[in-house]
């Protein structure tokens, strides 16, 4: 959706910061050595990240719910890919992506307006337009189109990751504050969220789970994440299809969504106390083209939410009908618990 290059450090050395920034932005080289280190680099750590069951799981569940699409990749691609790259690919891409069109400057700290924007128009006034990518193609939906579960096979493991869920919503999607507070009352809210109540608190079945969405130019994924012990799998399954369930036939009633409209609110404030968190959060907006006063409307459109708003949110978003199920542990002792599943 986006990318940044940047510098920080202090406000005496604001002249070799921009001369730095300037030339990363608008003369990379892209020396071939320098190339094949980044992409030695890159595979070590693909070839690393297998080693994380977390990670292996959140990527193969990716693969699964967008077979074919960018979003079914890791932003770091895959070995096979990115073995293939050199310097060329990467001055392609900087010379597609890198234009003044498709540019947002913004800076905070010790700064002076003035004297920041004859810099800005030093360094970048004569930089030549361009034209602003296209994003690529939306993801397919519904994604899956029915219910699938998908099994990594880990002998090594002693506890089994699960990620259960399916594609869900845009940034700018207008039911995005309605699902980001029905999702506080079902699994981001904590240890207040019903996920967390039911999982660990009552069968403690876990130390951790919680829901997602991700919001991108595209409609991301929705997704539950969890861990437990192998011989707990379905029993972890099945509760968190329930509560998904349960999400839409009992949804937050008046006091959970007043309890939750607080806790957003509350962690929006906390989320904006430094110069470079509202300046990225201002950023964001312009990037994604929503409207300039959302962070000052955002406490107001919050709290002016109703239960009804979270009802149609679960009802409308949440389908654990259709949901991709994602396990990866060892595939001797989980097959037997799911294999009835889908």
């Amino acid at each position: 959706d986006s990318m940044a290059a940047g510098v920080s450090g202090l406000s005496r050395d604001l002249d070799a910061l921009f001369e730095v920034l300037t030339d990363v932005v608008r003369r990379p080289r892209f020396d071939a050595d320098e190339a094949e280190r980044a992409r030695a680099e890159q595979l070590a750590g693909l070839e690393k990240a297998k080693d994380s069951p977390h990670v292996l799981a959140m990527r193969s569940f990716q693969a699964v719910l967008y077979p074919g699409h960018r979003y079914g990749l890791p932003i770091e691609g895959s070995p096979e890919g990115v073995a293939e790259l050199g310097p060329g690919d990467a001055a392609e891409l900087h010379a597609r992506v890198f234009n003044a069109s498709n540019a947002i400057f913004f800076a905070t700290g010790d700064l002076e307006a003035a004297d920041l924007l004859r810099r800005v128009e030093t360094g970048f006034g004569d930089w030549p337009a361009g034209s602003v990518p296209e994003p690529g193609p939306p993801p397919p939906t519904p994604a899956p189109a029915e219910r699938r579960i998908v099994l990594v096979d880990r002998p090594d493991l002693g506890q089994a990751q699960i990620v259960v869920g399916h594609d869900g919503i845009s940034r700018t999607d207008p039911e995005r504050l309605p699902a980001s507070l029905m999702n506080t009352v079902l699994g981001s809210g904590g240890f207040s969220s019903r996920l967390m109540t039911r999982v660990r608190a009552n069968e403690g079945l876990t130390y951790g789970i919680s829901s997602y969405f991700a919001l991108r130019r595209h409609p991301g994924p929705f997704a539950v994440h969890t861990f437990t012990r192998v011989t707990e799998v379905r029993r972890v399954v099945d509760l968190v299809l329930s509560e998904l369930a349960r999400v839409r036939s009992d949804p937050p009633s008046p006091e959970e969504v007043a309890n939750a409209q607080s806790q957003t609110v509350g962690q929006f404030s906390l989320g904006l106390e430094t110069s470079s968190a509202v300046a990225s959060s201002l950023v964001d907006l312009d990037v994604h083209g929503l409207p300039e006063d959302s962070l000052d409307t955002f406490r107001g459109r919050i709290r002016a939410l109703a239960a009804e708003d979270t009802t149609r949110a679960a009802r409308e978003l949440v389908h654990p009908e259709r949901a991709a199920i994602l396990v990866v542990g060892p595939a001797e002792a989980i097959v037997p618990q799911v294999e009835d599943l889908g």
